[in-house]
């Protein structure tokens, strides 16, 4: 038993490995679409975006050496009296990347407060031009000029938009966001890009996460079966019996019953496994009904000769009986041959498995949304996944997919079916992979080529 629990343990971290190696190979993969730390929307030249200058003067020329005549002795390198440094400001973006800043210091220079009155005072045209022109660059910029609207900040789903996800993709509604750290809080709320951030618990309870929803979505097969086995003691015995490590032996007339519950309706395939010692005229019988419908009355010849009777039948749902009944004993002490002496039944085993015609329509409506094909004669199990996989795929990105990425899960499944050669199982792991992608868990707006041409790009559906 703890050979066997072993070997399940080391399984299921060897699929975690996998999934988790999916992952930080497509996390750096888009690791250049997330944010900086100082800035949400931004462009992609130097993370501001701003309009062209309408002045004939640049900032070069026309502030820069205001500022180092008037302002550098308190606002320079060397000192920077209320936190402010000026000298590191060389364009016209660099001012609006510090919009709040300028327009504080276009007021000062315009009333005059600034430079103080113990330190050398510019004239008033001085004043006037400089205040002008960061007026108009500051505060009267043309919008129009903006061709550069720069990047969307790359946003975690938080943990509301991970239930419902997962709810409208996979079918099922766990709440196992619950479980997830709290979401950042920006300007009261918790959806805001700029401060959804992402831990390695986090990270860790994104793969427990996916592996728990698609062991809810995607169903094994054998767990919606009846698969039992009764031998010797599990039997519920009345009469004349003997229960044994391996077997039950009846010294005389008696029953054994075999209870089980049937899940879902359909075929069950019904085996017992029997032999007998003989006495008088005719062989010993064995009769087998279900609950209290007759199936079989069967004579078991020779001297312990085991016989295995198996037949079908179709099954309600619910609690049903099994009974093993034998009811013509016979004893005869004065036979010649002590093997005809005294006739008895050895009941070795019993089993139930079922239905053996498990249909599409018998699993949780959210194993029918993913899984719509299995393997057949003219469907291989690759194929079947690609049926299954693509369009998920295409859903849990938001986007269509491309050849590589779909390459990418569709390896990871074929590595999975060498393994466990069991196509629900493997799709399991495939599936766990999307969910734990970037890709998935943000939101991505991509370069497009035009923008990456510097050309205007409109919105798609994407």
């Amino acid at each position: 038993m703890q050979t066997i629990r072993f070997r399940c343990l080391k399984s299921r971290f060897q699929v975690r490995i996998a999934v988790a190696i999916f992952c930080v190979t497509a996390l750096f993969a888009v690791s250049y679409l997330l944010p900086s730390a100082n800035t949400g929307s931004r462009s992609r030249q130097n993370g501001v975006v701003y309009a062209q200058s309408s002045t004939a003067k640049p900032f070069a020329k026309q502030v820069q050496p205001f500022l180092k005549k008037y302002c550098y002795e308190c606002h320079g390198e060397d000192l920077q009296e209320g936190g402010v440094r000026l000298d590191q400001f060389q364009s016209t973006p660099d001012i609006l990347g510090e919009h709040k800043l300028w327009s504080k210091i276009h007021q000062q220079i315009s009333v005059g407060s600034m430079p103080p009155n113990d330190s050398e005072k510019p004239s008033a045209s001085e004043r006037t031009q400089v205040a002008d022109w960061l007026d108009n660059e500051v505060n009267h910029f043309d919008c129009n000029a903006v061709n550069d609207p720069g990047r969307v900040t790359v946003h975690r789903l938080n943990r509301v938009e991970y239930d419902n996800t997962i709810r409208d993709l996979m079918g099922v509604d766990l709440n196992i966001s619950v479980h997830f750290p709290s979401d950042d809080v920006g300007y009261g709320f918790d959806n805001i890009s700029d401060v959804l951030s992402t831990s390695p618990l986090l990270m860790e309870r994104y793969l427990d996460a996916a592996e728990k929803i698609v062991q809810t979505a995607i169903i094994l097969p054998e767990t919606l079966k009846t698969d039992k086995s009764w031998v010797g003691k599990a039997f519920r015995l009345s009469g004349a019996s003997r229960p044994q490590a391996r077997q039950v032996y009846f010294v005389s007339n008696g029953q054994a019953v075999a209870q089980f519950d049937v899940k879902h309706e359909g075929m069950y395939r019904l085996e017992v496994t029997v032999s007998a010692t003989q006495a008088g005229e005719g062989n010993a019988k064995v009769k087998l009904l279900l609950d209290d419908r007759e199936l079989a009355y069967s004579e078991v010849p020779g001297h312990q000769k085991q016989k295995k009777i198996s037949f079908q039948e179709k099954i309600a749902i619910g609690t049903h009986r099994l009974r093993i009944i034998f009811d013509n004993d016979v004893y005869a002490p004065d036979a010649e041959d002590p093997k005809l002496r005294d006739r008895n039944l050895i009941l070795h085993l019993a089993k139930v498995n079922g239905p053996v015609d498990l249909k599409h329509d018998q699993f949780p409506a959210s194993h029918q949304k993913i899984v719509t094909i299995r393997p057949d004669d003219k469907h291989s199990p690759v194929e079947c996944a690609q049926q299954v996989l693509f369009p998920l795929l295409k859903r849990a990105y938001r986007r269509p997919t491309t050849q590589q990425e779909q390459d990418r899960i569709v390896g990871l499944f074929k590595l999975a079916y060498k393994r466990e050669n069991h196509y629900e199982r493997s799709l399991q792991i495939a599936v766990q992979a999307i969910l734990v992608s970037p890709q998935f868990l943000f939101r991505l707006e991509r370069d497009s080529q035009l923008e990456q041409n510097s050309k205007d790009d409109h919105l798609g559906d994407y």
